[in-house]
């Protein structure tokens, strides 16, 4: 569609009739060899369909079974905070969750609250490698080391200040 903004000058609006979910479940895939730019080759095969068939840079430490199971699927998702998201999922094969949240550095899984890695899906985004079962409780913390790190120079710098006025004080003291 085309409109004027208000300062009239056109613009385009498109509508994606048929919106990937936010976490979807695959059964297929294809490792890209460590190569970002072979990934986005293998996703711009129309023969291929990334709803069904997950592109990861390396490969992965389970086996897919190639074709959706009868149990497949993502039972609710749930976004606490836009840092913490917690997904139900009940497979009954080996599947790889695919998330549309860029895998940028800081994000940390747990399934059934036991850490697991995160695989770079689709040339950026995040995957779950997930085992067959039912009911697995999948949880998304966006908690990158700066924060930590900024926490303890934050700790470090306060309990300076603290010792170098307590100490100037008790100089101040025994000198007067």
């Amino acid at each position: 569609a085309y409109d004027l903004n208000a300062k009239g000058e056109e613009f385009r609006l498109f509508e994606l009739v048929d919106p990937r979910p936010l976490a979807h479940l695959v059964y297929d895939y294809r490792d890209a060899s460590g190569s970002p730019e072979f990934a986005r080759q293998i996703m711009a095969d129309p023969n291929v369909n990334l709803r069904e068939m997950g592109i990861t840079l390396y490969p992965l430490n389970l086996d897919l079974p190639g074709e959706r199971p009868a149990v497949s699927s993502v039972e609710s998702l749930e976004i606490i905070t836009p840092e913490y998201l917690k997904i139900r999922i009940s497979t009954e094969t080996d599947a790889l969750l695919t998330v549309a949240i860029v895998n940028y550095p800081g994000w940390k899984a747990t399934i059934d609250g036991n850490p697991v890695p995160i695989v770079d899906n689709y040339a950026g985004l995040i995957g779950i490698p997930m085992h067959a079962g039912m009911d697995q409780v999948v949880e998304l913390r966006f908690e990158p080391d700066s924060i930590q790190n900024g926490l303890m120079i934050s700790l470090g710098t306060l309990i300076f200040a603290v010792v170098f006025v307590l100490s100037s004080i008790h100089y101040r003291k025994n000198h007067e």
